[in-house]
């Protein structure tokens, strides 16, 4: 129906076990596939949690390859990973395959060749509600003690094992239940792109 107006919108599916390159590049094809089909006045480019910085890259590729330059960009509480999607996320990974699709496909120049507006999402869900109802509970609600010093190993509903200490600062903002997804680090990564202290190694 949305055709019936001028606009077209493509959603395409990825496999179950995919890897970074199919997810850039499925929205490559997609965008060739339409292009194939008619000639449209805007292109744009959106994406959910991990898919948000994958819009950008695939806007990247476009331009890199000179098929179409697009308009605008749409990030829904996007997942700033610093070792997997960001741009110059090669620096930050331990993992030859990782360094690979980031030279590939989020090299650390790779903001400048987009041209359009972003509009980006974040901060829902567990922001409104509290840390517990997080999927991601579990997984983020303690981190391993550095060594420096005591720490507080209980808080609220959180009581960690030997060795962890709560993570306060999770528990009190947890952003979209993701330690990724917190607001102010995916401004800094995709918009304001100050120079970011360099992040421990990572996966």
């Amino acid at each position: 129906q949305l055709a019936a107006f001028g606009f077209w919108v493509l959603c395409p599916a990825i496999s179950y076990d995919f890897s970074i390159a199919e997810w850039v590049l499925k929205s490559v094809v997609a965008v060739d596939w339409a292009l194939a089909k008619g000639k449209f006045s805007k292109i744009m480019l959106g994406g959910h949690s991990g898919g948000g910085p994958v819009a950008l890259s695939s806007g990247y590729i476009l331009s890199q390859r000179k098929v179409a330059e697009v308009s605008g960009f749409v990030l829904q509480h996007p997942g700033a990973v610093s070792f997997l999607n960001v741009p110059g996320c090669a620096s930050h990974t331990n993992k030859a395959e990782n360094k690979a699709y980031c030279d590939q496909f989020f090299p650390a120049n790779m903001l400048g060749s987009l041209k359009g507006p972003f509009l980006i999402t974040c901060g829902t869900f567990c922001q409104v509600t509290k840390a517990e109802n997080s999927n991601f509970f579990h997984r983020f609600s303690c981190k391993k003690a550095d060594g420096s010093g005591a720490c507080q190993t209980q808080s609220g509903a959180v009581t960690c094992k030997e060795g962890y200490c709560a993570n306060e600062p999770w528990l009190e903002n947890p952003s979209d239940c993701m330690t990724d997804t917190v607001c102010e680090d995916v401004f800094d990564t995709f918009v304001r792109t100050k120079p970011p202290t360099a992040p421990p190694l990572g996966g």
